[in-house]
């Protein structure tokens, strides 16, 4: 029984180690980053739940990355405002025919 355990354990942590380190990949390129800080926001917010209702501790660490991966998802996201913003400025710039 006890061995069980260990093992259910073990396959959630190499899970999570998983979307960690894909997350982390897709946040390094460019054109995936939204995708691998939305990973990253997800991971996150299952560290919060895990430390409120399962492990016990504080969840500051969890919820402080949670945030910050949210900001780089919005901020990275084509449809974001800022986005939106510099196609306007560089259809105003372009010459029109």
């Amino acid at each position: 029984m006890r061995i069980q355990k260990w093992i259910v354990w073990t396959v959630r942590i190499l899970l999570a180690a998983a979307f960690l380190a894909s997350g982390a990949l897709l946040l390094l390129i460019p054109v995936t980053g939204s995708e691998g800080a939305a990973i990253l926001l997800a991971t996150m917010v299952g560290a919060t739940i895990t430390h409120l209702f399962v492990i016990g501790g504080s969840p500051a660490p969890a919820i402080v990355l949670g945030v910050l991966a949210g900001f780089v998802a919005w901020r990275t996201n084509p449809l974001s405002a800022g986005s939106a913003r510099a196609a306007a400025i560089r259809q105003r710039l372009t010459p029109t025919a």
